[in-house]
């Protein structure tokens, strides 16, 4: 009989467990080495900014870093950089960090400003990415005939407990929002509504590990070392990323065996 698994013991939990815990996402990472290509190989690189960082949602700040209007942040992810900034409305806003000229970035750092002038020819949009001034406009007068098509192209944006999430992929899903409750400086985080039993199940887990690598040491097997969690942590996360991109390239007709060189 096999023994029970997470799974197993989170439905036969006597309290709530928390839904995002019953996602079953178990794969087998495998024991063998991480091809260095992962690292090291632009083919590679190109798939994970075709796939992955313009197609799923990333953490770009922290709401507190645009507290103002006109407060921006650059936000740079492979050869994409967009600016998360606080509009005059209070909203918040992500546009491609690049002049719709001649492609100059915009800004490098982060910083506070009333508009976004490009530094080569001069264009500048406004916090609402709408194009205000034009210098020399008699050399490119198609531009003030579609309003729209000057703006500053957006990302989607969504903003949970403080923290600023961006996804280039306009057709992606928008998360639902997710309920959150702050606690009172003295309270416990075992006091968190949705912990239910695991709390306790968390605590006795580390109270555990001390006595299961004694054992392992006396039985001359490896112990378990933090070194080896991380391990586990970089296979899964590499697992993750490769479902995005199998699952472009499948979309797009292409084969995914161009992802076996660089998976372990």
């Amino acid at each position: 009989m096999n023994p029970p698994s997470v799974q197993d013991l989170l439905a036969a939990d006597s309290h709530a467990v928390p839904a995002p815990l019953l996602d079953d996402s178990w794969l087998d990472q495998g024991l063998g080495g991480i091809p260095r290509s992962r690292y090291t190989s632009a083919e590679f690189a190109a798939l994970e900014n075709e796939f992955l960082w313009t197609r799923t949602w990333q953490f770009a700040c922290l709401e507190a870093e645009i507290a103002d209007p006109g407060d921006y942040v650059v936000y740079d992810v492979a050869d994409q950089s967009l600016l998360v900034t606080r509009g005059p409305d209070g909203s918040v806003k992500a546009f491609h960090n690049s002049c719709l000229h001649r492609g100059t970035k915009l800004r490098d750092d982060d910083g506070r400003a009333k508009s976004f002038r490009c530094p080569f020819h001069g264009w500048r949009w406004d916090l609402e990415g709408t194009l205000v001034e034009l210098p020399a406009n008699w050399d490119v007068p198609q531009v003030w005939e579609d309003p729209v098509a000057s703006c500053l192209p957006e990302a989607l944006v969504a903003v949970w407990a403080g923290f600023v999430f961006v996804n280039m992929d306009l057709e992606g899903p928008m998360p639902e929002p997710a309920e959150t409750t702050v606690l009172p400086p003295e309270a416990d985080w075992h006091e968190a509504p949705g912990m239910g039993g695991l709390a306790a199940v968390f605590e006795q887990d580390m109270a555990n590990l001390p006595k299961v690598q004694a054992g392992l040491k006396s039985q001359g097997k490896r112990t378990v070392s933090f070194a080896r969690y991380q391990e586990g942590r970089f296979r899964h996360m590499h697992r993750l990323m490769d479902r995005h991109i199998e699952a472009g390239l499948v979309a797009d007709g292409r084969d995914p065996a161009v992802l076996d060189p660089h998976c372990a």
